[in-house]
C-alpha cells in the first residue's frame, strides 16, 4: 500500500525543492521505491531510476503532461486574481490524480506530492477571502480547525457537513460537485494524503514517519 506524504508551506518555504529531493533520500537511504508529484513526476529506486524529467519508460498518466501544462500557465498568470485561481485549480486536480495513478502502476512504499488539491485550495480560498496582510478578519472571525476539518472531510468522503456554519455550505456543495464531475471524468482527485509536512521559512528540517504492520519508514535530516 502506498503512503502518500504531502508537503505544504508557504512561498518560498522550499516545498518544490523537498519533493523533488526527499524520494531520491527516501529510495537510497531506505532501499524503498520512492515517488513525487511537483514540478515534474519521479519516481526512484536504489539503484534505477523508473521515471524521471524526460524519462519516461514505462509512461506517464495522461494526467501528468496536464498538470504541467497547466503548471506552467499558472506561474504565467501568478499576479492575476481571477486567472491564476482557474490555471492553479486544475493543475492541482491534474497533479492529484496522477500521484494516484503513479501509485497504482509502479506500486512504491511512498509518494511525496508538492501541495493537495483540498489542502491548498482550502488555504488559498481563505487566504483570497480575507487576506491576511489587510487585517479584516479577527482570529475569532475565522473558521476554526472543527469547522474546517468538517468541511474537508464533506469534501473528500460525502461526511454530513454538521459543522461547517462558518464555511459556507453552499460553496462546498458546488465544490463537491466539481469533484463528482471530475471523478466521472476518470480523474482520481479530491483526496486527503496520509502525512502533512508543513515547512516555513524557519524549517530547516524534517521528519517522515510511517507504521504500518510494525514496519517503519524515518527519515531525519
Amino acid at each position: 500500500m502506498t503512503l502518500h506524504v504531502c508537503i505544504l508551506g508557504i512561498d518560498g518555504s522550499g516545498k518544490s525543492t523537498v519533493t523533488t529531493a526527499l524520494p531520491c533520500i527516501l529510495a537510497a537511504e531506505l532501499k524503498v521505491r520512492a515517488g513525487s508529484a511537483g514540478d515534474d513526476f519521479q519516481m526512484t529506486e536504489a539503484d534505477e531510476d523508473l521515471l524521471a524529467p524526460n524519462l519516461h519508460p514505462r509512461s506517464l498518466p495522461v494526467a501528468g503532461y496536464l498538470s504541467k501544462w497547466f503548471k506552467r500557465r499558472a506561474k504565467q498568470f501568478v499576479d492575476n486574481r481571477r486567472l491564476y485561481p482557474f490555471f492553479k485549480l486544475n493543475q492541482m486536480m491534474f497533479q492529484d490524480s496522477a500521484a494516484y495513478k503513479l501509485g497504482l502502476r509502479y506500486n512504491p512504499k511512498v509518494i511525496v506530492s508538492d501541495g493537495n488539491l483540498l489542502l491548498s485550495t482550502m488555504g488559498r480560498a481563505m487566504n483570497y477571502s480575507s487576506p491576511a496582510s489587510d487585517g479584516s478578519k479577527t482570529p475569532e472571525q475565522a473558521p476554526d480547525a472543527s469547522a474546517l476539518k468538517a468541511a474537508l472531510d464533506y469534501l473528500a468522503g460525502g461526511e454530513p457537513a454538521t459543522k461547517t456554519s462558518q464555511v459556507k455550505l453552499s460553496l462546498l456543495k458546488k465544490a463537491r460537485s466539481l469533484l463528482r464531475i471530475a471523478r466521472g471524468m476518470g480523474l482520481r482527485t479530491g483526496w486527503l494524503p496520509d502525512v502533512v509536512v508543513f515547512l516555513d521559512e524557519h524549517c530547516l528540517g524534517f521528519i517522515v514517519f510511517y507504521q504500518q504492520d510494525r514496519q517503519k519508514l524515518h527519515l531525519v535530516p
